[in-house]
């Protein structure tokens, strides 16, 4: 069997956003796909809200559409001890 190296855009886990009619919405890449079409992505789409999995689209139409999202961090508030 051969073996390859492949490098992907963004690793797994990363969370992704589009811009669709005005609305943000927050996706998570789950998996990577190898298929006779080339390389394709699978998201949770909708991940914060309603999460679900899309259907596989192509490296070229997450590249194209997506960004990748800076969630923001959450803040840590520490109590001062008396």
């Amino acid at each position: 069997m051969k073996s390859f190296d492949v490098n992907f855009p963004y690793p797994i886990g990363t969370y992704m956003c589009v811009e669709d009619d005005g609305v943000l919405y927050i996706d998570q890449i789950h998996e990577y796909v190898f298929s006779e079409k080339g390389i394709e992505v699978i998201l949770v789409l909708n991940v914060f809200t309603d999460p679900r999995l899309s259907e596989k689209i192509s490296i070229e139409k997450l590249l194209n559409n997506w960004t990748e999202y800076n969630k923001p961090e959450a803040k840590v508030y520490a109590r001062k001890k008396d």
